[in-house]
């Protein structure tokens, strides 16, 4: 659909900025259990799309008590999401051939700011950009890293070669300057990290802090739309979300009970985002896309 007129299409995607607050998601191991690999990486897909779409800045995996291999769930989890965040410039550079990446073709792109395609520094005469990139050696007054151009570009800042870094390229007419920012400096959203493995114990700890809202999911908890405006409320009044989701075959009550704790004291919420759900269960990866695009709604009204 076209805009009359002006030759553009409607809704012209503009680079977004992070998200406020900014949303966390952790799944369990056994989200990959007794499942074929192309199973697995068509599952894991649909997470890394649904994360992207909804701006989530980090994806934890714990490890599912009921799990009977999460070490290595976890490994194969971890390259997967991994390998479909990176920039596909750098993809080739950083991941070897591997079992677990045998079906990584079928992953979607991402398209996130971090993905944007190769720029031509010589013909573009202003530019305020920001790139992900790869250190590959040193130079005076900086470091050389692979940002997917034609050649390395130099960069202020320090880090070893192999490291992964985030650059800032300011040109003004033939000056070019570019320098090595942390991700949280970056303005714009940055695609996720994958972060693991952790008990359920030791994730829940590390958001113990004031400022974080933990959200349970499950159709056990309470309805979506009995609670709408208190959750709303409590959503804008943190800085963080957490956002917790069951397995294929357990949902957080069971994962919680196995684990010796209590589901409703561990966290803020415990909330039913499809209440009457036609079917009996709903797939890990389907109830992100809906949790989070419930969630996305109430922080931007």
């Amino acid at each position: 659909m076209r805009r009359k007129g002006k030759g553009k299409s409607e809704g012209e995607y503009k680079y977004p900025l992070r998200d406020k607050p900014a949303v966390t998601i952790a799944i369990p191991t056994a989200i990959v259990e007794n499942i074929p690999l192309l199973e697995k990486t068509i599952k894991l897909a649909y997470v890394a799309r649904f994360a992207t779409i909804f701006r989530v800045e980090e994806i934890h995996i714990y490890r599912d008590p009921y799990d009977n291999s999460p070490e290595e769930n976890f490994r194969l989890i971890e390259i997967i999401l991994r390998y479909a965040a990176t920039p596909p410039y750098l993809k080739r550079k950083l991941f070897k051939r591997k079992r677990a990446l045998r079906y990584a073709g079928i992953l979607p792109p991402l398209k996130t700011p971090d993905h944007q395609p190769k720029i031509d520094l010589e013909k573009i005469t202003r530019l305020d950009a920001y790139r992900k990139g790869l250190v590959v050696g040193f130079r005076k007054g900086g470091v050389l890293v692979d940002i997917g151009l034609d050649k390395p570009i130099i960069a202020a800042g320090r880090a070893p070669p192999g490291a992964q870094v985030s650059v800032h390229i300011v040109k003004r007419g033939k000056a070019l300057r570019a320098r090595i920012v942390s991700e949280e400096k970056v303005p714009l959203y940055w695609g996720f990290r994958t972060i693991g493995l952790l008990s359920l114990r030791e994730l829940l700890n590390r958001f113990s802090n004031k400022g974080t809202l933990t959200i349970a999911t499950s159709k056990h908890g309470q309805n979506i739309i009995e609670v709408l405006p208190k959750l709303q409320s409590a959503i804008k009044k943190n800085k963080k979300i957490l956002v917790l989701f069951g397995s294929p075959e357990h949902g957080l009550y069971q994962i919680f009970e196995k684990e010796n704790l209590s589901l409703e004291d561990s966290v803020n919420w415990v909330v039913n985002f499809v209440p009457h759900q036609g079917t009996e269960t709903i797939r890990t990866e389907e109830a992100i896309g809906i949790c989070l695009a419930i969630i996305n709604v109430l922080k931007c009204s």
